[in-house]
């Protein structure tokens, strides 16, 4: 095989591996990501040993009450085609009767071929080898010998490259031409977490965290090595595996595909029925106060209109201020989505201790770093076990005892733009442009309030590896509080308020704009001001006091929040993005009235403000995109928990900084954990994908679509579903 026929063959394998964002900035993304140029069925069939839905007896039981018969009939004509009234009744025949079967593919790699020795299957061998050696060289310190380096210390090879090696190998053991690219995914499969991991880093050279040098074609290396050493052992001859009847699967994937969309159909319409087209005549509102889109917003919004003359609106997170934190004693944090280059950093004071005050945080970040090692905890407890024993029985009996403090780094609260000062971390022109782009992403240009609050959000947990999954992914997994007060003390200064109003949006001198934060997890809302606001603090107050009782009844076991969150044995803190089903872009007055079970992203727009369509662009490309990828991460974790699926929480073993593994050792765990979206026989996730309303123009939606090719492929592949208002 040339070296040509050789890359393209891995480009094809590895197209199927996404990146796996380390632990301190775990985001969602869509893992099938870049397979998107096909359509969904398409990818359906390409990945025969892969699931794509849940089981027919999930969905045959809702027929006839809640998925009708009309919805199969829809579901059926959109998969196959229109049918005669006679075929249409066979196949909805056909689906009542479908059975699911354990039947899979005859085994591909030649480890599976081999016979079971020393008491472990020759697959399982290799796997834990390829484990334990990716877990030991990402627990160390970065240093000049790559990943492939220091496995040829123990694989010595001769070959030029690594694309000769893996071309070698696969002859070596006798695999045919047309199963390479088949062969190498199911390699991927088999050490997929530490596969994703490496793409990430790959595409993050310069990221601060890592400097490990790896690529994925050495696990390709490390596997093939060890089955070449197999069969110089047992002396196995390959033999071509009988793949499954293309027919029969294609039509298994057309039918579960029909149930898929059958089963979507009804909320998509319960959704559509709970929308008003009828714009109120509004007055000035007592207070404004700004949301991150996350679906957890939509509660908070609607208890506190239900306060009072109150508006709200929606965005991302970081609220168009995308930056870097450092800190004096930390790992830099991006304030920004995980795709997205930080445009300026923000430098934190160093806070002020005595030699006394220091002691604390001295013997704090000591434990830290013994705790986060890979090897120390295991002697850990025996060297501090009883110092520490009143701290751990206090958690553990009288968890509401340890309530969270917010920590606001040093000089954060206090910043203001002073940009005749060079030193300040943000120019005029880029602040401008921030503020201009908050405001008129969300149609906030008149009418302005007295009181505006932009609220980021925050989760807070204990003993908690996927904490970050939980905070803002907008702000790169952090909290948003950063991103809010920036924006408060920009859009506050006057200088940036002049350039505004000569770009059309006049700010009332009377406006004050002001900082707070949602906290997820218990669901209070904290404001970052001394102003005098006693009347909205009450309101705010009494809308908290409605969000906590919904959601004490929506988690699984009814506990008192502030408990839970402190809880370190709690696997279930919080339900994060759960159930998210659906994005709604358009003004405030299309939703408001509705409840929306905090399943919809909430991305407030304004069709008239826009006629040139560059504000629903900027939506449709960043904010809609980042829903999909939560929607997605949610969806396959649900559906292929095996593969994209963290496993169980309460046997996770986390690698300090990277992930976890289930146990002792396993491959790395990608995804979100079971108990995000499952408790016990209880399923916390309806695994649906995307629905997008767009309220806008159709033609202007449609011309945003047909111009980014992305958009498109999501939109006409049935990866998303749009519906449009038009206005």
């Amino acid at each position: 095989m040339t070296n040509t026929a050789m890359n393209n063959t891995l480009e094809d394998a590895q197209r199927w591996v996404a990146q796996y964002w380390p632990l301190p900035s775990f985001i969602t993304v869509n893992p099938l990501w870049e397979d998107i140029a096909q359509p969904f069925l398409e990818v359906m069939k390409t990945y025969d040993t892969l699931s794509f839905g849940l089981r027919y007896d999930f969905y045959q039981p809702q027929y006839p009450e809640h998925i009708t018969e009309d919805d199969l009939h829809a579901a059926i004509e959109q998969v196959l085609g229109k049918q005669s009234p006679k075929n249409q009744q066979a196949i909805v025949t056909e689906l009542l009767a479908a059975q699911d079967t354990t039947e899979t593919r005859s085994t591909l790699l030649y480890s599976e071929q081999c016979p079971e020795h020393d008491f472990t299957p020759p697959t399982r061998q290799i796997q834990e080898t390829c484990y334990a050696f990716l877990r030991d060289f990402f627990s160390q310190p970065a240093n000049e010998d790559s990943l492939l380096a220091q496995w040829q210390q123990q694989f010595p090879a001769s070959h030029p490259t690594p694309e000769h090696h893996i071309a070698a190998a696969l002859d070596q053991l006798g695999i045919p031409a047309s199963h390479h690219v088949a062969y190498l995914r199911q390699i991927y499969r088999q050490v997929y977490g530490w596969a994703s991991f490496i793409k990430w880093l790959v595409h993050h050279p310069k990221h601060p965290w890592f400097q490990h040098q790896a690529c994925l074609a050495t696990l390709l290396i490390m596997w093939l090595d060890q089955e070449v050493a197999l069969q110089a052992h047992t002396g196995h001859v390959y033999e071509t595996p009988v793949l499954l009847d293309s027919t029969q699967h294609e039509r298994d994937c057309q039918y579960r595909l029909i149930w898929q969309i059958a089963y979507e159909r009804p909320y998509h319409a319960h959704l559509l029925n709970q929308l008003s087209t009828i714009a109120p005549q509004r007055k000035t509102p007592d207070a404004q106060l700004v949301f991150c889109i996350d679906v957890r917003s939509e509660a908070m919004r609607r208890h506190i209109e239900a306060q009072g003359n109150y508006e709200t609106f929606g965005m991302a997170g970081f609220f168009g201020f995308d930056f870097q934190m450092d800190h004096l004693e930390e790992a830099s944090q991006l304030q920004c989505p995980a795709i997205v280059d930080p445009g300026f950093t923000f430098h934190c004071q160093a806070e002020q201790r005595t030699w006394l005050t220091q002691l604390f945080p001295v013997w704090q970040a000591c434990l830290k770093e013994a705790k986060n090692a890979l090897l120390s905890p295991f002697f850990l407890f025996e060297l501090v076990g009883l110092w520490l024993l009143p701290t751990l029985l206090s958690k553990t009996f009288l968890p509401s005892a340890h309530k969270h403090h917010t920590h606001i780094p040093k000089g954060l609260d206090t910043w203001r733009p002073n940009f005749d000062d060079p030193q300040t971390p943000i120019g005029f022109d880029d602040a401008l442009e921030a503020a201009q782009g908050l405001l008129a992403t969300i149609g906030l240009t008149q009418r302005f309030a007295e009181t505006v609050i932009i609220v980021g959000h925050q989760s807070h947990s204990r003993n908690n590896a996927f904490a970050a999954s939980l905070d803002c992914g907008a702000c790169g997994g952090n909290s948003g509080i950063p991103n809010a007060m920036i924006a408060c003390a920009v859009l506050n200064y006057p200088g940036i308020r002049q350039g505004l109003a000569e770009r059309g949006i006049t700010i009332p001198k009377a406006t004050h704009f002001i900082a707070g934060c949602h906290h997820t997890s218990t669901c209070e809302l904290e404001l970052f001001t001394t102003r005098n606001l006693t009347p909205l603090r009450k309101d705010l107050a009494q809308a908290t006091k409605h969000l906590t009782q919904e959601q004490q009844d929506r988690l699984p076991m009814k506990r008192n929040l502030v408990s839970r969150a402190q809880d370190w044995a709690e696997l279930i803190p919080e339900l994060g993005l759960a159930n998210n089903a659906a994005m709604v872009i358009g003004p405030r007055s299309l939703t408001e009235k509705a409840h929306l079970e905090q399943r919809v992203f909430l991305q407030s727009y304004e069709a008239d403000s826009d006629p040139e369509g560059s504000v629903l662009e900027g939506i449709l490309c960043a904010p809609m995109v980042v829903a999909h990828w939560i929607n997605s991460q949610y969806y396959f974790s649900t559906v292929c928990p095996k593969v994209f699926g963290a496993g169980n929480k309460a046997i996770h073993n986390v690698i300090p900084g990277i992930g976890v593994m289930e146990g002792n050792l396993s491959d790395l765990k990608v995804g979100l954990p079971e108990q995000s979206v499952r408790f016990r026989d209880q399923q916390l996730h309806e695994p649906r994908r995307l629905f997008v309303v767009i309220a806008a123009p159709e033609t202007r939606v449609n011309a945003i679509f047909a111009k980014h090719a992305h958009l498109s492929q999501l939109r006409e592949g049935g990866w998303l579903t749009v519906h449009i208002l038009s206005t």
